[in-house]
């Protein structure tokens, strides 16, 4: 599990956002010639791949909880 707090400008992004910008740092950096000067765009790149994670994991789980109360209610 990361310990580390992400960065609000990366908390504060939906899944759209924070995948259009994962997206534009890999064309970056497949673009480069020189990848170690490029570290803190390789740091940004996972923190938001680690962010579109979690979003996924939240919504999934919402999801099955939204689905299993319906269920619960469909039995009685």
């Amino acid at each position: 599990m990361n310990l580390k707090k992400t960065p609000d400008d990366i908390s504060n992004k939906t899944i759209e956002e924070a995948q259009k910008e994962l997206k534009q740092l890999l064309l970056d950096l497949e673009e480069s010639k020189n990848l170690e000067n490029h570290k803190e765009k390789y740091k940004r790149l996972t923190v938001l791949n680690e962010h579109i994670l979690s979003m996924f994991k939240k919504t999934s789980f919402e999801i099955l909880s939204k689905k299993k109360k319906s269920q619960k209610i469909k039995k009685k």
